[in-house]
């Protein structure tokens, strides 16, 4: 075989071979960013399809005699209203509210009642015997959201969000409220008296965002307190992004730093060899 056809062989397989890796690489950056788009667009729709619905216009009212209920049974206090969530909202399948987080860019992701897996595979829950997140006096409404799951980003990266930053929830028809955090915690829950840090706060208006960690091992929960802002004041705060080196985006900014160091070892192979022929002819 001479060398030229030896030298055609070998480019053709040098050719094959990039652009085989070039677009294996274009999928594993295209795919995740695609289908986390389409999340996106998904709660979005759902949570303009919930403002947009007609919601009971008792709602509200007898959300706050549920956290009113709350508040008095962990006081030891005789319940007022026996106010059951179902009073509240008899369809538990669909949301009761959205949360957003700028910071970390969940822009609007649905709030179901309850904290089991099977409703954490939807997006987030209200730990039972919590307050529910319609803001007021004498309530801590706690969200829960799953972190590390395969197919979804969830409640991941709250725990780089910090002193300051602000989120937002919007429930039962009423208006969207807002709370900035202040304190972050990280709490063994089989510990005695594990549930003491999410009690009612008397006098005050605080909600908590919880998620497991360690990522992947899950064996506390990490807890983000929130103290009740004006919307207005919560609007004004600088957004500073909080999840930059999050593991999706280690993950795609390690795929295309693969990919320039690829193409640029393609061309200077391909620059190479054409300068070999030039010698040879």
């Amino acid at each position: 075989m001479t060398y030229s056809r030896l030298q055609r062989r070998r480019t053709r397989r040098r050719y094959h071979l990039f652009f085989t890796l070039f677009i294996i690489g274009a999928l594993l950056l295209i795919v995740p960013l695609a289908y986390s788009k389409a999340v996106q667009h998904h709660e979005l729709t759902l949570a303009n399809q919930y403002q947009h619905a007609q919601v009971k216009s008792g709602a509200l009212k007898a959300a706050r005699r549920y956290n009113a209920d709350i508040y008095a049974r962990q006081q030891g206090q005789p319940v007022k209203y026996h106010q059951s969530i179902k009073h509240v909202q008899k369809n538990l399948k669909r949301p009761l509210g959205f949360v957003r987080i700028p910071a970390i860019h969940l822009i609007s992701t649905p709030i179901y009642f309850g904290d089991s897996d099977r409703v954490l595979a939807k997006g987030t829950g209200i730990m039972g015997g919590t307050s529910l997140p319609v803001g007021g006096t004498n309530t801590l409404s706690v969200v829960s959201g799953h972190s590390g799951l395969a197919n979804r980003v969830i409640f991941d990266n709250i725990r780089y969000l910090k002193r300051g930053d602000v989120f937002y929830f919007s429930a039962l028809g009423g208006p969207e409220i807002a709370y900035r955090v202040y304190k972050r915690l990280i709490v063994d829950p089989t510990k005695p008296h594990a549930t003491d840090v999410v009690k009612v706060q008397p006098g005050k208006d605080r909600a908590v965002l919880l998620t497991c960690t360690p990522i992947f091992v899950n064996s506390h929960r990490l807890l983000i307190y929130g103290k009740r802002v004006p919307i207005a004041a919560a609007k004004s705060t600088a957004t500073h992004a909080r999840d930059a080196f999050t593991p999706l985006n280690i993950w795609l900014y390690a795929i295309s730093l693969l990919m320039i160091l690829f193409i640029i070892w393609f061309m200077v192979t391909e620059l190479r060899d054409r300068h070999l022929i030039a010698k040879r002819s």
